[in-house]
């Protein structure tokens, strides 16, 4: 039985050994030891407690100086993605979806404007005018067909009229 009235000395490494268990380098210990992250306990020698406590918050800090870097990395992507968006919306190369379906907008209605009164304009015979607008109303649905299938594609990026875009 071990007697509990004597203390217990603490475990010391030497450096060689501290080298061997990490698979460091005797200069990597030392350095360790000079920016003070292990404590020295006699000339060479270190405590275990000391060695590992200062191996644990070696390795903490470079994780959080990577996760860090990290962070700030994605920042800087971050910012840069923006900066183009904004480059190309000034070149207009880039255009807010609303303003190209107001262009949409204004161009299917001023065709069905032009298309309303123009039976009317071309004949005073009734039953010619009515197939011109039977005509001139298929044209129409046509053109809001494709006015909703841009919507569509400008919303989604997908081309309603293709057969494989539902996949």
């Amino acid at each position: 039985m071990p007697k509990t009235d004597q203390p217990q000395q603490p475990i010391t490494l030497s450096v060689t050994e501290i080298a061997a268990m990490t698979g460091r380098t005797v200069r990597w210990v030392q350095n360790l030891a000079k920016d003070q992250a292990i404590e020295k306990d006699g000339r060479g020698k270190y405590r275990l407690a000391s060695v590992l406590a200062g191996l644990v918050s070696h390795y903490e800090a470079i994780i959080e100086k990577g996760s860090k870097s990290a962070a700030a990395s994605r920042v800087t992507d971050a910012r840069a993605e923006e900066i183009e968006l904004r480059l190309a919306e000034r070149r207009r190369d880039l255009i807010p979806q609303e303003d190209a379906l107001a262009v949409v907008d204004l161009v299917a209605g001023e065709v069905n404007k032009q298309f309303t009164g123009l039976p009317a304009r071309i004949t005073r015979d009734v039953r010619l005018r009515r197939d011109i607008e039977a005509k001139l109303n298929e044209a129409k649905q046509k053109i809001a067909d494709a006015v909703r299938d841009a919507r569509i594609l400008a919303a989604t990026g997908r081309d309603p009229t293709d057969p494989d875009a539902a996949d």
